[in-house]
Order: structure tokens, then sequence, then C-alpha cells
């Protein structure tokens, strides 16, 4: 789990989700691939999925030390 901190702009965070492949439900998922993936939430929303958790949190650590 990664905690980004609090104050923190939500919609910037979930642009740069998105931007990492994170995948959103707009699109039509199996259970399958759900099930196999990360699960991504923001403040308690569940806003995605990720296939790749080790880069995921690498990228957001990066991303904490630069913008905060």
């Amino acid at each position: 789990m990664v905690h980004i901190t609090v104050g923190f702009v939500v919609h910037s965070l979930l642009e740069f989700l998105e931007e990492l492949c994170t995948e959103s439900f707009e699109v039509k998922i199996s259970p399958a691939v759900i099930q196999e993936s990360t699960k991504i939430f923001v403040n308690g929303c569940w806003v995605g999925i990720h296939r790749d958790p080790d880069f995921l949190v690498n990228i957001l650590r990066q991303f904490r030390k630069q913008v905060l």
C-alpha cells in the first residue's frame, strides 16, 4: 500500500495514475484480469487496476519525493 499524503489534490493524482497505464472501469475488464491485478484506491474509492505493482509503487514514491 502506498500513502501519498493528506491535502494532496486528488485530480492531479488521478491524471498521473491514468498516464501510468492504470486501467479504469470505463472499459470492460474481465473478472480474471481484476483478480490477478493490483487494485488502485484513492481516498477509499476504487479507481482502477494496474498489472505491474512494483513499477507503480516505485513511480509513486518518486512522484511523492518530487512533488511534496
